[in-house]
């Protein structure tokens, strides 16, 4: 019986791509520390997860998590969305948000 060897191909994102999730990812160290409810933080918490396992596999099905983003924040009161809004705005860089809009299908 011969030996055969399996390979798989593992999807990469490109360098630019990639840098660009770690540097979003950093800025929202930032974003977790200026906000107050727990409600609030569990939502950045869920995206830095997302972002950490995309990182590790481009394959991660990462849609589920942002619909579950997105349900969360709905629930909020209008003032934890403006200060995670704000937060966002004040400490994310645009340029780095918008390279990663053609990955996320945005």
């Amino acid at each position: 019986m011969k030996n055969k060897t399996v390979t798989k191909t593992v999807k990469r994102f490109s360098k630019e791509v990639e840098d660009s999730l770690r540097s979003v990812n950093q800025s929202l160290n930032r974003v977790y520390g200026n906000l107050k409810t727990p409600e609030e933080k569990a939502i950045i918490s869920t995206i830095q997860s997302t972002l950490n396992n995309l990182l590790k596999d481009p394959d991660y099905p990462y849609k589920k998590y942002a619909e579950s983003v997105k349900a969360k924040y709905k629930k909020l009161p209008d003032e934890s969305k403006s200060r995670i809004k704000s937060a966002l705005f004040s400490n994310l860089d645009i340029g780095e948000v918008m390279k990663l809009v053609p990955v996320f299908g945005m």
